[in-house]
Formats: C-alpha cells, sequence, structure tokens
C-alpha cells in the first residue's frame, strides 16, 4: 500500500465526498435539499423580538444554503445515530461564527431541517437524539465505519510552503494553525520548524506493543465530572473502537518508518497530528514510539546506572 492509497482509504475526506456524489445522484434526496434550503429561507424571513437571534438569521442569510443543508445532511449520514449535541457541533465550523453564537445557530439549524424528515429528532432519557431515516449504499458505510484520524505518512511529507499547506499527498489545503477559521492568518508560524519535525522518521516500538496492552482509562467527565453509567458504557465503547483501530494500524505500519504532521496553535505552540499514533499522547501512545534514526550517546561515568 501507498500513501496516497492509505490516504484514501481512512479519509473522511473521501467519505463526505462519496455521501454528497450518492446525495446529488437521488431525486428523492435533491427534493429534501431544496426543501431544506426552502425552510431556512422561511425562518430567516421570520422576525425576530430578540436582537441576538436577528443577527444570527441575518448572518445566516450570507451564506450559501445549499452548502449549509448539504453539511447537515452528509454529517447526519455519516453518524447514523447520534446526539444532537454531536450534531450541532459538526455544523458550527462552516458557519464562520465564533464559537457561543455559531453554537446557538447550528442548533437552531439542525432544528428546523428536521422537518425536511431526512432524520429524526428523538429523546433517550434527557438526551435529544439524531437518527439518519435514508438508507445508505454498503460501500459508503463501510467507508464511512473505517474513516478516523489519518495514520502517519508512510512516505516523505510534502513540504509546507503556506499556512494552508499539509503534508498529506491526496490533498492540497489545510490550515496549518488549529482552532478554525478564526485562527488562521498568513503571518510567520515558522514552516521551516514544522518542515524539520514531520520528516523525523518514527517507528512502532514492536517489542514494546507486543509486551503491554493500553489499560482501561478512568473515564471523566469536564472537570472531572463523575459519568452517570450510560455515559461511561458509551465512552468505554468510543475507546475500544480506537483500541481496535490502533491495533490495525500496528499490523498495517509494522517495523516501516513513518513520519507526523504538526500544526500549531494561535500561540505557536505545536501539536503532532493523530490520535491512534502519537507522540504526544498517553503514556503508553508515547511508549509505543521509538526514532527510526538512532545515534549512541556517550554518558559520563558518574551519570551511569
Amino acid at each position: 500500500m501507498n500513501q496516497i492509497e492509505l490516504e484514501l482509504l481512512y479519509s473522511d475526506r473521501v467519505t463526505r465526498e462519496m455521501i454528497k456524489d450518492c446525495l446529488e445522484e437521488s431525486e428523492v434526496t435533491q427534493a429534501m435539499h431544496k426543501k431544506g434550503v426552502e425552510l431556512l429561507q422561511a425562518w430567516i424571513a421570520e422576525p425576530s423580538k430578540y436582537s441576538a437571534k436577528a443577527l444570527r438569521r441575518e448572518h445566516l442569510a450570507t451564506l450559501d444554503l445549499n452548502k449549509v443543508v448539504t453539511a447537515v445532511f452528509i454529517n447526519v449520514i455519516i453518524n447514523g445515530l447520534t446526539t444532537y449535541t454531536n450534531t450541532v457541533m459538526s455544523l458550527v465550523g462552516h458557519l464562520n461564527l465564533e464559537k457561543r453564537a455559531g453554537v446557538m445557530l447550528a442548533a437552531e439549524v439542525v432544528a428546523v431541517l428536521a422537518d425536511v424528515d431526512l432524520y429524526d429528532l428523538t429523546k433517550d432519557g434527557d438526551t435529544i437524539m439524531v437518527k439518519n431515516r435514508l438508507g445508505v449504499p454498503k460501500e459508503i458505510k463501510e467507508q464511512a465505519e473505517r474513516s478516523t484520524y489519518l495514520p502517519p505518512l508512510i512516505d516523505h511529507p510534502m513540504k509546507l510552503t503556506h499556512n494552508n499547506s499539509t503534508p498529506y499527498l491526496s490533498f492540497e489545503h489545510e490550515s496549518l494553525i488549529l482552532g478554525g477559521k478564526h485562527n488562521h492568518h498568513d503571518g510567520d508560524i515558522c514552516l521551516d520548524v514544522l518542515n524539520i519535525q514531520n520528516n523525523i522518521p518514527i517507528i512502532l516500538n514492536t517489542t514494546f506493543i507486543s509486551a503491554l496492552h493500553e489499560t482501561v482509562p478512568n473515564f471523566k467527565g469536564k472537570n472531572d465530572r463523575v459519568l452517570t453509567n450510560k455515559e461511561r458504557a458509551e465512552a468505554y465503547k468510543a475507546w475500544e473502537k480506537a483500541q481496535i483501530q490502533t491495533k490495525q494500524f500496528h499490523k498495517l505500519l509494522g517495523s516501516i518508518p513513518m513520519y507526523f504532521g504538526n500544526k500549531v496553535d494561535k500561540r505557536g505552540r505545536i501539536y503532532s497530528s493523530g490520535y491512534h499514533l502519537s507522540p504526544q499522547g498517553t503514556s503508553y501512545k508515547k511508549a509505543s514510539l521509538d526514532l527510526y534514526e538512532k545515534e549512541t550517546i556517550d554518558v559520563p561515568l558518574e551519570y551511569q546506572i
């Protein structure tokens, strides 16, 4: 398997393109899409006695409603069954608003588009759920299930030349500054440093991986909140799925050198891309990696054990 094949196999971008093509080829979903745009236009035109809500509607009117509807449809289809909160948060980045206003507008848009009948809003205890009603082809289901954070590169990364460049081969543009559109800029972010970091070859520590397994974490909520039994079960299910994917990557990568892409936050701190394998992950994830090119260091006798 080469680098491009690896990216296409696990890429969320491929999944989204497949779903978009499927939506555009169906007369049924095209009618739903048209109705969705009309519903948003009608909602925008409604008077509001709250100035903040009126401003959100005015902002939505400046966006491409076709793209907004498509983004909601794609995220719903990818997730199948998920919480209302997850659906809302997946839309925020498409609305080009600061986070608080973006979350509120996204919640309103998802509620309005529920009348299209592509998805149902139901309650599971105190949680509102979003359930896709559309049948999905088998190949899209398989791609969606496989899609995840891209694994490290198995080929030399592309050189970063501007703040929207990427080390990957199958796509060209992605902000190197974390935090969304509001944090992006074209100023100096030390691309030379990122290129150096990207080109450090890493290898799996197969001896460590074969001897030890990652322990189940102590799942906690925000600010160390104790999770309910249901929340804990969901967290464990997600962790277990990630473990299966990690083992697949271990098998796939074996003993070949790999390269991690890196980005910066708005303060200039460097973060490695990826989740299943990461030099900045848990203690287990860090110990699972080693330098591919090793050098012998002479340690003075007084510091030797």
